[in-house]
């Protein structure tokens, strides 16, 4: 047998042990599926043919990717990698690099990650095939969704978003919609975030994907909440919680209390106390049960929040107790945000119990605390909360400063509800400061984010001085 007889022979071998490999995949049995491949690839080697050979890598690849096992996964994309630079097209090229930054990302290795993602960007990104484009573009998303980058995860999906359109992939354009929903949440743009989850929500609907739809359900409601469209917020909650208490094997409970953390929210939102407290003490017990320090701390918190919007509660008295269980918990947890929270209610409830200095001292401590948490959103609801407290007390110029800086902070985070608030309450004090063309500049500029600030401004006394006046009543009428 000639040396070319014997490699056609071994290459029909190889393909029939790649066919009987894919199998086993199907059959999740990936370790033997992996001792056909490697065997195939021996073969492959031997008859020199890399793109085939660099298919099996990519494969052996899969199969490790598929059972988490990271390191070895990376090992043989780089592999598959180097035989496809030999003989591959410019598309499986840059499939094998998007590929490595997805594995590159799992191992925490986020500079390699996004080099590998703009590689995969830059291979195809004048070619004319949206569906690569916007894998490729997706996947560096993802990698910046990962690292919380919002607005660069927005950038790179809005482009996944624009190829998608032209070339259409079912899965793919479901997690597209679905980070693209994410991030505008998280970025504070509720209605473009409610968009994507109705997109995403059809295409789910479609596949009867239950777990998914009440997640995007659940999304939806806090949107709706953040937009104060709080009756919408509470359909859309109590949809998601329907459709979960059907799922209770495929769902953690983790997952279900996180949700019925934000239905207790909602509804004290829509002052439906009593109920919102019946949930908050469900949690409070399920989280001590089960040891989660965090569902511990957030829905102490919650209660905390539904007792002190009732300061004749009967249990006003054991605030401060809650707060130094979720104290304690948030310093072994190393979270500075919930610590910003607490000592903001702990600042609350000083005030409420008449100990104004101890209140004081207490929104200083929010304020420092949430500068150690770097989080520009928690220091600018720190810096807002203050300057409540001293607009309560009539020290104008003080909440001046507090709001100034929390306006400053808060524009950094496209969280318009919050932003809203803190212009608006900046314009406050300019008024009753007489700061001029300060004055209108902020309301504006809270009616922009947040029309319902026309009818608060109607009635609210610090406007007194310039109620009359005809680009006032032009802003708010």
């Amino acid at each position: 047998m000639s040396l070319e007889e014997e490699k056609h022979n071994r290459f029909k071998k190889g393909q029939m042990l790649i066919k009987k490999a894919q199998k086993f995949i199907l059959k999740k049995r990936y370790s033997k599926a992996r001792e056909l491949l490697y065997e195939a690839q021996e073969i492959f080697e031997f008859t020199e043919s890399s793109l085939t050979e660099g298919k099996v890598f990519a494969s052996i690849a899969e199969t490790f990717e598929i059972q988490h096992m990271w390191d070895n996964a990376l090992k043989f994309y780089q592999n598959a990698l180097e035989k496809r630079k030999i003989a591959g097209s410019v598309i499986l090229l840059s499939e094998t690099h998007r590929k490595l930054a997805i594995v590159q990302m799992e191992l925490k290795n986020f500079e390699m990650a996004h080099a590998s993602a703009q590689k995969s960007i830059d291979l195809v990104e004048n070619l004319e095939h949206p569906l690569s484009k916007a894998e490729a573009f997706h996947t560096q998303g993802i990698i910046y969704l990962k690292e919380l980058d919002y607005e660069s995860a927005l950038f790179y999906e809005n482009f996944a978003y624009e190829n998608v359109q032209i070339q259409l992939s079912w899965n793919l354009a479901l997690d597209i919609f679905e980070n693209l929903a994410f991030i505008h949440y998280n970025i504070g743009d509720y209605s473009q975030s409610n968009i994507f989850c109705k997109k995403a929500l059809e295409m789910e609907q479609k596949q009867r994907n239950y777990v998914v739809i009440s997640t995007i359900l659940e999304l939806m409601a806090l949107n709706y909440r953040l937009l104060g469209k709080i009756d919408q917020a509470l359909t859309y909650i109590k949809d998601a919680l329907s459709i979960q208490a059907h799922l209770n094997p495929d769902i953690a409970l983790k997952q279900k209390n996180k949700m019925k953390l934000n239905y207790a929210t909602i509804l004290f939102d829509c002052h439906k106390f009593s109920e919102a407290e019946i949930i908050a003490e469900e949690l409070i017990e399920q989280a001590e049960l089960s040891q989660d320090s965090e569902q511990l701390v957030q829905g102490l918190l919650v209660m905390v929040k539904i007792i002190m919007a009732l300061p004749t509660h009967e249990e006003f008295s054991n605030t401060k107790h809650y707060l130094e269980e979720a104290k304690k918990l948030a310093h072994t947890l190393k979270n500075q945000e919930y610590l910003t929270e607490i000592y903001i209610y702990y600042g609350r409830y000083y005030d409420l119990s008449s100990e104004r200095l101890k209140a004081e001292e207490m929104y200083q401590l929010a304020i420092d605390t949430a500068m150690i948490s770097q989080s520009k959103l928690k220091i600018g609801e720190a810096f807002e909360q203050f300057g409540l407290y001293f607009h309560k007390h009539k020290k104008m110029e003080l909440a001046h400063t507090n709001f100034k800086q929390a306006v400053q902070y808060l524009s950094k985070t496209h969280n318009n509800m919050d932003l809203a608030e803190a212009h608006y309450n900046l314009a406050c004090t300019c008024s009753v400061l007489h700061l001029g063309e300060d004055i209108l500049t902020h309301l504006s500029q809270a009616i922009n984010l947040d029309p319902k600030y026309k009818q608060i401004a109607k009635m609210d006394e610090d406007f007194t001085g310039i109620s009359t006046q005809e680009v006032f009543r032009n802003l708010v009428e």
